[in-house]
């Protein structure tokens, strides 16, 4: 600026000037040399104008414009990442099955194909069902459906669930349940525990080659403390404050050799959140990592030994109907193919399985079949859905076991269900060993 005012030219540009009480401030300047009689410059004119405001709205344009450039680059590699999680399985559900219409294949090369089937689509129904989650999440539609929880029962069964998983990899998954939590029981919402510990066991088990992976809690003075830990590949200090981010992993180099949508570790910490709670990690790569989260304990309650005796074991479930007469079980279900799947499973027992299209049959039938027992209720169908015909069958006979059956699966649906007078409720899709759980529950 010097250079150019003092050789008698103009100069035009941006200056951070300082006012007199010292605070800085950005100028638009145009600075212009008056010369004397004698040709000489004897002083400068300068024209300013205050541009600060229009700067800092630059600046905050330009911080916008990269965040939007970076998200849309995320969520390019976010919708990758899915289209690979659903077509990757996709192929091998296709493919095989093709595979097994071949009349020359051995009963070994079948089993085989079966398992990658049932694989295969295990894979895509949990990258559905966490879509569904982060979307419901996002939408802000997810509630709390508080109810009696018992830490050690909870810990417990998602540990033996987990172990035939993490032994088959050649891993160890230990239960280490503090004795302050052994007896402890809160009012919390029990499937978005389950989801929160689901979801970080499966992260350790993906993400772990060798060692042990540990879940625990224990009672602290306010809360309870759950916690994963794992001796797998670690994570980055310089990533930690990220991975719960949505978008993140799908881009992350290190976990793209991994299945998984990366949505996992979002929704834990979502449902944390509303419980009401907080999450902390502590990591080191190539050592392992573990993830602690805490859950107040302002509503914490002891069950009864009468509250006790309300709650049925899976042993109980499990048991056989002791009745001689074969039981009558009425399938309303308009898909030929859900139908054909139940009538599949069910054939083989000691229950007589008779087939309403529609609400409005599934009504008739049962009132010319007063002898039905349980009915399996498809949510919906047409003429009549599930919820409408079930309330004309409960004013018949308010003691017929209706149990509800949807592939909506959404927050408050099993509300929904028990409202209209259903006795229980299976989402889709239906596993074998569940359904004839329930069944043999509301036989006892």
């Amino acid at each position: 600026m010097w250079s150019t005012i003092t050789s008698g030219k103009e100069w035009r540009g941006e200056l951070k000037n300082r006012k007199k009480n010292g605070e800085f401030h950005w100028e638009d300047i145009s600075i212009s040399p008056i010369l004397g009689e004698n040709g000489n410059i004897s002083h400068y004119v300068a024209v300013k104008e205050d541009i600060t405001d229009r700067k800092k709205l630059i600046t905050q344009l330009i911080v916008a414009r990269d965040k939007a450039e970076e998200s849309d680059r995320l969520k390019t590699s976010f919708l990758q990442n899915i289209s690979h999680e659903i077509r990757t399985p996709m192929n091998g559900i296709i493919g095989f099955i093709e595979l097994l219409k071949d009349p020359d294949i051995t009963g070994e090369e079948q089993s085989i194909y079966f398992n990658i089937i049932e694989k295969s689509s295990q894979r895509m129904l949990n990258t559905i069902n966490d879509i569904i989650d982060i979307s419901k999440i996002e939408a802000g539609v997810v509630s709390v459906k508080n109810s009696i929880v018992s830490v050690q029962q909870i810990v417990s069964d998602i540990v033996c669930f987990f172990r035939p998983e993490v032994e088959k990899k050649g891993l160890k998954i230990i239960l280490n349940l503090d004795q302050s939590a052994e007896s402890l029981t809160i009012i919390s919402d029990l499937e978005k525990l389950y989801a929160i510990l689901t979801n970080l066991i499966k992260n350790a088990v993906k993400y772990s080659i060798k060692g042990n992976i540990t879940v625990g809690a224990v009672k602290k003075e306010k809360y309870v403390e759950f916690f994963v830990e794992d001796n797998g590949i670690g994570i980055p200090k310089e990533k930690i404050n990220k991975i719960f981010e949505r978008f993140i992993q799908a881009e992350s180099e290190s976990m793209r050799s991994h299945e998984g949508a990366g949505l996992g570790l979002s929704i834990v910490k979502a449902y944390i959140n509303l419980l009401g709670g907080v999450i902390h990690v502590d990591s080191e790569p190539g050592v392992g990592s573990k993830f602690t989260f805490v859950i107040p304990l302002d509503r914490l309650e002891v069950l009864t030994e009468n509250e006790c005796m309300n709650y049925k074991t899976e042993d109980q479930y499990l048991s056989s109907d002791k009745s001689t007469e074969p039981v009558k079980i009425l399938i309303a279900e308009d898909e030929e193919t859900n139908a054909f799947y139940l009538n599949t499973i069910l054939k083989q027992t000691n229950y007589n399985l008779l087939f309403a299209k529609n609400g409005r049959e599934a009504v008739d039938m049962f009132e010319a079949n007063r002898d039905i027992r349980i009915i399996l209720m498809d949510i919906r169908m047409p003429e009549m859905d599930g919820f409408q015909a079930t309330k004309h069958i409960k004013q018949v006979d308010p003691g017929v076991i209706v149990i509800a059956q949807t592939a909506y699966a959404f927050a408050g649906d099993r509300e929904k269900a028990l409202e209209a007078g259903c006795n229980d409720y299976l989402p889709k899709p239906i596993k074998k060993d569940d359904l004839l759980k329930m069944i043999q529950k509301h036989l006892l």
